[in-house]
């Protein structure tokens, strides 16, 4: 079950929750609502709700002239917490930021806040897996209004209170 998110972005990403919620027939707890529409950085939400530091463990990372496609996992006391997909543009990205993306050992969000890039995060679809109990969203980067990062998260619900 997906929704996508358009418009006034505070009413819009309540009421694509609520329908999201109504159409799985699910209630989401508040913690789950606030990863799957935050803005800022998971790792940061993450660490906060489990009062611990986040690992990121890079599974697989492509890169190519204009391309690096990575996927990682998100974890905090030895609990893997988010699976993530990430397609990145680098080809307007600073050389400090993409040498940290290919050095594989930091999340895109701390990567960011790190070098200070000033970018805007929109959401474009929450969803809920009932097969898999997981919550997921797809978001895009944006850097100079341009989409750089488009990142697919997905969200174990079994271990996030």
């Amino acid at each position: 079950m997906k929704v996508s998110v358009e418009g006034d972005f505070g009413k819009e990403v309540l009421f694509q929750l609520q329908e999201l919620e109504k159409k799985a027939n699910i209630k989401l707890k508040n913690s789950h609502k606030i990863l799957l529409v935050e803005i800022g950085t998971v790792e940061q939400i993450l660490s906060v709700l489990f009062d611990s530091p986040v690992t990121v463990e890079v599974k697989k990372q492509v890169i190519n002239d204009y391309k690096i496609e990575r996927e990682v996992i998100l974890r905090v006391n030895n609990k893997d917490l988010v699976h993530a997909t990430t397609e990145i543009d680098v080809r307007t990205i600073p050389s400090g930021v993409v040498a940290d993306i290919k050095e594989g050992k930091l999340g895109i969000g701390t990567i960011i806040a790190n070098h200070k890039l000033e970018t805007f995060r929109m959401i474009v679809e929450v969803g809920y897996d009932s097969t898999r109990n997981i919550m997921y969203r797809v978001y895009e980067i944006l850097y100079g209004a341009e989409p750089r990062f488009r990142i697919s998260e997905e969200f174990y619900l079994d271990d996030i209170e």
